[in-house]
């Protein structure tokens, strides 16, 4: 773009094949190799130890001067992070943690994916290479987050505490300032959490979480300067456009600028890599007609940097320490993995012969016009009293790293010195980091908490909000705490009450359920996700909060915000599945006075889209529900109506049969499924089955996985591509073929999604899966959902 320049760091063969960079607090760059992707068009030799991570020494805003290998003989090292006084790495099915002076590697977790090259025979079933944890980001609160993965871990002295966490993303994980987390899939340029995503686990009952995984560029158009119709899906209508790609199909490694090198307009811009395009984007973040967050291209018609040479692949992105903005280039000819190598992009490979040269590489530097980069602050020689200073700077890199080596040492000496900075730093970030420091060396103190809950500023004030937890769930610090929240629950800032209602969640207390409520009531308008933020906090409670609230006179006429919360609640309890609460629910609605039943019934009726090919059995019809649907009350009466589709009972009409029961022979097919779902599916579908916005569809309640088999095993078997409607959603990605992997495999993953999370579809068998896969061998490509539909 206007205003920059490029400059060469690092390339051949001092790096091969990099994926990942990270700076030390030296200002040495660490990138991991993956030498053994996609060598030719077969994947031949992905399984050999060929992987390494590399030090690039001496590029202090010039071009590196040499390469280190720091380790060697890995198989398909996919992440990388400077943590823990060393360094974490990443080679499926283990995460590594490997000393920076050498020693012993031990492993963190043994889950980190699995074993690459699934679907050969003679390398095992196991997980796709375009699938698996990677991008480990250790986050303003302490914790490493990964994208595509179930879990966070914390370092806490001298060794890593595990807990559950949200699947996000494809590719790349990035913080903003406050430690708000963006991602983004293949064909979905930018997503992110609103919330801390951790809160949408606490209740199981909300299948559909809201304030994470938020779309925030609606628009997927992207303007490459290459014609190239090389790129995975090109030969469907709508990806290319006068040869050049028209839409994301690999867009990856999204970056939050912190740099404080570039103007000031690019503080807190996003720029998303699209190696396919050979192209990064750059966003700017806006608020459309509605006041919601959007991220729109900065250009017009054009890409921040764009590149004529189709080798090009930029998949990594990172602020550097001296605020200028590096791009790894894997230069490689082959982008897509095998699993997603369909015939005609095989073609386009082997015609243009980008099966080689291959361990070539870059690193590039993107520069200012006008500024000549510094070599940056050698963080590894501060000492403790300096890196405090440093938690203040105007370079996010330097902030996070100083917060980082200061948590590691353990040291609480620096305590005092934080404490000065939390509460009269003049920098409100870096009174926040100061806050965040402290809590992770367990040294903040109740008076820094308390100033911090008064900051003058809203950033401050929401995380020691969500710092006041460990004292909520303390009951000898209870009851002072939630007097502050109390307070803030009118703070002028909605994220504060929002995370209010968040952080009250923790307490499970009556108290704290109270003024959760309450913060609907006194809301001046309508907002879903805080009714969701309440929600998450009142797991297995819902129902008797809103007996609560319905024999309260203060809440006999709801507020739009009073309703959206009441209807949260009951969809919870539709969620929950469980008759007796069912029955006292409909008790509820009945005796329920004011616009209470109509808001109580319909949302209820709001799991219909979750449930109603799984409807709820009770023990006999509740007469109650009966004389709903008769009341004069069309509202009332067309809710009650809506919400007698979820349930059923013995002796209802059109009530569906029990499934019939699985033999021994088809159990163990069901538990065989299973394995073989998460290894292979659960990255894109979910353990829980209920799909990822931008990802892939749900197969809970889905008219294809109940549907015809001659459907079923053809999408398995043959891939999918093109829109395609699932529930009340579609989609437009592409499900790469599964074709390489054996019958009897193919049967048991279906039988299991077929009947897990209490669907009741029959079985699949793999004389079924040979039927259908010999009658359509004939097909050319991936199914569309028309062809499919016709059969």
């Amino acid at each position: 773009a206007p205003g920059f320049r490029i400059e060469l760091v690092a390339s051949d063969p001092m790096v091969q094949d990099p994926i990942i960079m990270q700076f030390d607090p030296a200002g040495k760059i660490w990138v991991t190799e993956m030498r053994g992707y996609m060598n030719n068009v077969d994947s031949d030799g992905e399984e050999l130890p060929v992987g390494r991570v590399v030090v690039l020494n001496g590029p202090d805003g010039g071009r590196a001067e040499s390469s280190t290998v720091f380790a060697d003989q890995l198989v398909m090292p996919r992440a990388l992070a400077l943590a823990g006084g060393g360094v974490l790495v990443g080679e499926p099915p283990n995460l590594w943690s490997m000393p920076a002076k050498g020693g012993p590697r031990v492993s963190v977790l043994g889950n980190f994916g699995s074993g690459i090259g699934w679907g050969s025979p003679k390398k095992g079933n196991m997980q796709a290479v375009e699938h698996g944890p990677n991008s480990p980001l250790w986050n303003i609160d302490n914790h490493i987050y990964f994208a595509e993965f179930y879990t966070r871990l914390r370092y806490k002295q001298g060794g890593y505490q595990a807990s559950p966490d949200i699947f996000r993303g494809e590719w790349g994980l990035t913080q903003d300032d406050v430690g708000r987390i963006y991602y983004n899939s293949n064909s979905s340029g930018l997503r992110g959490d609103l919330i801390p995503a951790h809160y949408t686990l606490r209740n199981p009952h909300q299948p559909q979480a809201k304030g994470v995984n938020v779309n925030f560029s609606p628009d997927e158009r992207v303007w490459p300067s290459r014609v190239n119709p090389g790129v995975n899906r090109g030969y469907q209508p709508g990806i290319l456009e006068n040869g050049k790609l028209r839409r994301y199909t690999a867009a990856c490694a999204p970056t939050i600028y912190r740099g404080g090198a570039f103007p000031a307009e690019f503080d807190g811009n996003c720029f998303v890599a699209e190696p396919a395009g050979n192209l990064v984007r750059r966003y700017v973040f806006k608020r459309d007609a509605k006041g919601q967050t959007v991220a729109t291209n900065a250009y017009t018609d054009t890409e921040f940097l764009t590149s004529t040479d189709e080798r090009f692949r930029p998949v990594w992105i990172s602020n550097g320490p001296d605020g200028c903005l590096y791009i790894v280039d894997m230069y490689h000819g082959i982008l897509e993995d095998k699993t997603s190598l369909t015939s005609y992009l095989r073609k386009q490979i082997l015609d243009r012969g980008l099966e080689s040269p291959v361990h070539w590489g870059r690193i590039w530097r993107i520069v200012p016009e006008g500024y000549t980069p510094r070599p940056a602050p050698k963080l590894a020689d501060a000492t403790p009293a300096a890196l405090v200073d440093f938690l203040s700077d105007p370079n996010g890199w330097r902030r996070d790293t100083a917060q980082r080596l200061l948590v590691e040492t353990g040291n609480g000496a620096v305590a005092p010195q934080l404490r000065t900075l939390a509460t009269a730093g003049q920098n409100p970030l870096g009174r926040l980091h100061a806050l965040w420091t402290l809590d992770g060396l367990d040294h903040l103190d109740e008076t820094t908490l308390l100033a911090a809950l008064r900051d003058r500023d809203e950033r401050v004030r929401n995380a020691a909000v969500r710092l006041t937890e460990s004292r909520l769930r303390t009951p000898a610090t209870r009851a002072a705490m939630l007097r502050e929240l109390e307070r803030l629950a009118t703070d002028a800032s909605r994220e504060v009450r929002i995370q209010v209602a968040l952080s009250l969640g923790e307490a499970r207390d009556p108290a704290a359920e109270r003024l959760m409520t309450d913060l609907a009531r006194a809301s001046a308008g309508d907002d879903p996700l805080l009714a969701y933020a309440i929600g998450t906090g009142l797991a297995n409670r819902e129902l008797e909060v809103l007996e609560s609230l319905a024999s309260d006179t203060s809440w006999n006429m709801l507020t739009p915000a009073g309703a959206t919360l009441v209807r949260e609640l009951a969809s919870c309890v539709a969620h929950q599945r469980q008759a007796p609460r069912v029955e006292r629910f409909f008790q509820l609605a009945a005796s329920a006075k004011g616009n209470w039943g109509a808001t109580l019934l319909s949302g209820f009726a709001q799991a219909e889209s979750s449930i109603s090919r799984r409807p709820i059995i009770l023990t006999a019809e509740p007469a109650v529900l009966s004389g709903l649907q008769r009341s004069p009350e069309k509202g009332l009466a067309s809710a009650a109506a809506k919400a007698a589709n979820l349930v059923t009972w013995p002796g209802k009409v059109g009530a569906l049969a029990p499934p019939t029961p699985l033999t021994a022979d088809e159990l163990a097919r069901f538990n065989r499924g299973k394995q073989s779902f998460t290894l292979i599916c659960a990255g894109c579908h979910q353990e829980h089955g209920r799909g990822q916005d931008g990802v892939a569809p749900q197969l809970v309640d889905s008219e294809w996985v109940e549907g015809t088999p001659e459907r079923l095993v053809r999408i398995v078997v043959g891939g999918l591509q093109g829109r395609v409607r699932v529930g009340r959603k579609t989609f437009d990605m592409e499900m790469p073929a599964l074709g390489v992997l054996p019958d009897e495999q193919i049967a048991d993953i279906l039988t299991y999604i077929r009947r897990a999370w209490d669907q009741r579809a029959d079985p699949i068998d793999a004389a079924t899966v040979k039927r259908i896969r010999d009658a359509s061998t004939s097909h050319p490509g991936a199914w569309t959902a028309a062809e499919l539909m016709k059969l």
